[in-house]
């Protein structure tokens, strides 16, 4: 999840076109779940989960 995370913000893609704050919250979420560790696991997940609510539901 974490390289996909990685690849959909430097791409600027995740399920259609990323904003800039999106692609920050996407590349912090790649940093956070690939860096091993259970806190750092649920919070990248938040903000991947943040950015997927965001693109799919909201706008």
């Amino acid at each position: 999840m974490g390289v996909i995370s990685l690849a959909a913000g430097a791409m600027g893609y995740f399920i259609k076109r990323a904003g800039l704050l999106e692609r920050l919250l996407l590349i912090s979420a790649a940093f956070l779940l690939i860096k091993p560790g259970f806190l750092t696991d649920v919070l990248g997940f938040v903000l991947l989960g943040a950015v997927f609510i965001s693109q799919k539901y909201l706008l």
